[in-house]
């Protein structure tokens, strides 16, 4: 295994990629399969299988933890991608916990189909498997793999990988939005890469969503509390002053939707615990401002009329007097 990160990104990371395979007993003249040939199949193109069974789960397991041969790394994953959407009832926890590292393995392949195919896995993961079985795998460690590699593969260069890496992260956003997963993303509140900020920002915004939709529909809203919170709210009010345009923006939509969920006076109690002091004051009333009702009618409030028409309008707002302008 090599050691390589993606545009020397200064995040957590994983200390090992797939590299691509090499001819077997040093015959450089053997010809190495090219991963460019290989389809890689949508969700709506997997079809059921023949005969399933945890066994068959086994023997995926045992070929992703143990070969070396990408087509054959590659063969198993679009198997496990089958039973994940076709037959997920004999995937057990047990294979999910050893199944994780290496789909992230194969997610930060240096081959572009067999990366492809990772993440479009994840995706289906975070969509047909049962939340209790997937969030402590995900998120139990100090370091979650998969996580990190999907952000990662969020900013990469090559588009398709890129738009693959927004499915993964769309599903789990919607399926296993929580507090782990706003902890997670929060990590990377003091991470030097703008872009990456931007998608971890634009994951919180995306869980707070569905947070605010299962609340409108009368679901069950998962607590918000503790040391974890602050830990989001901090990582919020960092991104909201991040050079990237995405980060300010999801920021800014995410601390609303917070006041949303949590109500105006609980927001402003969490914000000032998260970020006491003097110095952090003026930060907290800006956020504060922002994220309230009122200053959000105001953003939203249509600009009709010539543009000397809006100026009086902003002038009598600012004065309290009328402006008339000669025509």
């Amino acid at each position: 295994m090599t050691r390589v990160g993606e545009n020397s990104i200064a995040c957590p990371e994983m200390d090992e990629r797939r590299e691509a395979s090499l001819p077997v007993d040093g015959d450089e003249n053997v010809p190495v399969a090219d991963d460019k040939s290989a389809v890689v199949l949508t969700t709506e193109e997997l079809t059921p299988l023949a005969e399933v069974s945890s066994v068959s789960v086994d023997d995926i397991v045992h070929i992703l933890a143990k070969s070396t041969d990408w087509l054959q790394l590659y063969d198993a994953v679009v198997t496990l991608r089958r039973v994940i959407v076709h037959h997920s009832e004999v995937i057990s926890s047990k294979h999910i916990e050893e199944l994780l590292r290496p789909l992230a393995l194969e997610c930060d392949s240096l081959r572009s189909s067999p990366s492809k195919n990772g993440l479009l896995a994840c995706a289906e993961c975070f969509q047909f498997l049962p939340r209790s079985m997937l969030e402590r795998q995900l998120f139990g460690s100090a370091h979650p793999e998969v996580f990190d590699v999907l952000l990662r593969r969020s900013v990469c260069e090559k588009k398709f990988l890129r738009d693959a890496a927004a499915i993964a992260v769309d599903q789990l956003a919607t399926h296993l939005t929580g507090l782990p997963l706003l902890a997670a993303a929060a990590r990377y509140g003091t991470n030097k890469n703008g872009k990456l900020c931007g998608t971890a920002a634009k994951t919180i915004a995306l869980s707070l969503l569905r947070l605010k939709q299962d609340q409108d529909g009368g679901g069950q809203v998962l607590a918000l509390k503790g040391e974890p919170l602050r830990a989001v709210y901090r990582a919020l009010a960092a991104f909201r002053e991040s050079k990237d345009g995405t980060a300010r923006a999801e920021a800014t939509a995410s601390f609303q939707r917070l006041g949303e969920l949590l109500g105006p006076e609980e927001l402003a109690l969490g914000l000032k615990g998260a970020m006491p002091g003097a110095g952090q004051a003026g930060i907290v009333a800006r956020i504060l401002k922002d994220a309230s009702p009122k200053s959000n009618a105001s953003k939203a409030r249509p600009r009709n009329g010539t543009l000397r028409d809006r100026v009086r309008q902003d002038t009598n707002g600012r004065t309290g007097t009328v402006v008339k302008h000669e025509r």
